[in-house]
């Protein structure tokens, strides 16, 4: 339950943040989700080569892996909503209301 709140929690920060941009039309720093560690301070592979596929535009591919690295590390939000902060960091508001939606 405390997952899906922490998950819920990331969304509306990613959303809130949209919607000031909106208002303001400047750009707003967006805390990220993704995560650099998990505990020990190690960098989690899939995550790190989810961002280069999502950088060279393979979005599928970039899920995938964010999907991967969900299911051997359960701490991690849900795969979209890395996905989301891609966007998100990526300036495509568009494509992050899609990716949680």
């Amino acid at each position: 339950m405390s997952r899906l709140f922490s998950c819920m929690a990331a969304a509306l920060i990613v959303l809130a943040a949209l919607a000031a941009q909106r208002a303001w039309a400047e750009p707003v720093a967006v805390q990220p989700v993704l995560p650099e560690a998990v505990g020990s301070g190690q960098q989690i592979q899939e995550v790190t080569d989810a961002v280069t596929r999502f950088r060279n535009g393979d979005v599928d591919g970039a899920l995938a892996l964010l999907n991967t690295a969900v299911k051997k590390h359960a701490e991690l939000p849900p795969a979209r909503l890395m996905l989301a902060q891609l966007f998100a960091a990526a300036n495509q508001p568009a494509a992050v209301r899609d990716s949680i939606e």
